[in-house]
């Protein structure tokens, strides 16, 4: 794309997309703490767990990406950096006279974005041999997180109709998954902690 072409489809992305907050309910604030207190843990878990010889350097960089990656998806939460990304590609869509087949490009999408995720697991997997049975519920629990937030970020429109149905209280089926496996990842950091408080 040229120069004034970029900047035409920025600055529609820019006027679709303001930074305000993206979900000020109880459970969108809800869904930020949990965020920030699995991210915390995270961090204290990489300070004060005592990790065998073995794996340390290992699992110390595990939570640590995990720590990071849970701060800045509770920053997202909020300002749905998620949908600037999703108000780009309908510009860039609209810009190159495509949008009218914009399916197409949706699916090849989730495509490389499952296969990328799919690779990015077993990067984390890789990175944790030798300590995957005692990580488990942290990988799960980041399959989860990182599943929803993908399926909100391409917004397929017939994915949007399964993950935004009101389930409990007029609250969204994806918030409770989210909060599930956040509650994994807690849980794994909580485990990990405790063995090493014994």
């Amino acid at each position: 794309m040229s120069g004034d072409v970029q900047s035409t489809v920025l600055a529609c992305a820019v006027e679709r997309w303001l930074p305000r907050m993206g979900d000020p309910t109880v459970m969108g604030w809800l869904t930020v703490a949990a965020y920030g207190i699995c991210a915390v843990t995270a961090l204290h878990l990489v300070r004060h767990a005592p990790f065998p010889p073995v794996t340390r350097r290992r699992e110390r960089l595990f939570w640590t990406m995990l720590g990071i990656l849970m701060a800045f998806l509770a920053v997202n939460e909020q300002l749905d950096l998620h949908s600037f990304v999703t108000d780009l590609g309908r510009c860039i869509a609209r810009q190159q006279g495509w949008y009218e087949s914009r399916r197409i490009v949706q699916r090849e999408f989730i495509l490389v974005l499952l296969i990328a995720a799919g690779l990015v697991l077993l990067a984390f997997g890789w990175l944790l041999r030798g300590a995957v049975l005692r990580n488990w519920p942290a990988l799960l629990g980041l399959m989860i997180v990182g599943g929803v937030v993908l399926l909100r970020a391409v917004s397929f429109h017939h994915v949007d109709t399964v993950i935004y149905v009101p389930v409990l209280f007029g609250e969204r089926l994806h918030e409770f998954v989210v909060l599930a496996g956040l509650g994994l990842i807690f849980w794994a950091a909580r485990r990990q902690l405790r063995r090493a408080w014994r």
